[in-house]
């Protein structure tokens, strides 16, 4: 590559500088469909296809799968994290003499909270760093923007923002699935210009 970084044989542009690989730029000249357009439906929304189409429905079952996988892991991640800041205050109050009970401490509403933001982290870091979390690998699915190059921190966490909370993940789902004429998109993924494929 002209910026003589080392970039994965199948990347149709370079990661580090943009240039196209290859044969990107003779794709590109073809008039090959970016990725995001493989998810397109001749006619109505992405609902529609759900509703009725076997490989839109694949693939929201494999990102689905994906997202359970990812979020058992940060539900332990967050729970071990939790009890090593409970230890000290458990041990604090034993001395005092009196009865510590965690949930008057952090609450029933601090979990979800803690774990939306460290799921947000979790999806931003891994999508712009490798291009997927562990589970999209094991579901062998990826993330790139429209034109196959790793997405950037910054559209990595406009496209995970809403993972935040689960109601914000599926009306972001819902509605970008109502509002484009493909199946591919989550309605953050259209302004970050993501899209998740197979590997």
């Amino acid at each position: 590559m002209e910026c003589g970084k080392q970039i994965p044989d199948d990347a149709r542009l370079c990661p580090y500088c943009g240039k196209p690989v290859g044969g990107a730029q003779a794709e590109a000249e073809r008039g090959l469909k970016p990725v995001s357009d493989l998810f397109t439906v001749p006619s109505g929304s992405g609902l529609d296809a759900l509703s009725k189409d076997q490989a839109a429905q694949q693939h929201w079952l494999r990102r689905l799968v994906a997202l359970v996988i990812d979020g058992l892991i940060v539900s332990v991640a967050v729970w071990i994290l939790m009890m090593i800041i409970a230890m000290p205050l458990m041990m604090g109050y034993g001395m005092g003499g009196g009865s510590y009970q965690p949930y008057s401490w952090f609450g029933f509403g601090a979990f979800p909270l803690l774990s939306g933001i460290i799921l947000v982290g979790y999806f931003t870091f891994a999508d712009s760093r490798w291009g997927g979390t562990i589970g999209k690998s094991l579901m062998g699915l990826k993330v790139t923007m429209d034109n196959g190059a790793m997405p950037t921190m910054e559209k990595a966490l406009i496209r995970n923002i809403s993972k935040i909370h689960w109601a914000l993940l599926l009306l972001d789902v819902i509605i970008g699935l109502a509002t484009q004429s493909g199946y591919g998109k989550k309605f953050t993924d259209k302004y970050a210009g993501t899209v998740v494929t197979k590997k």
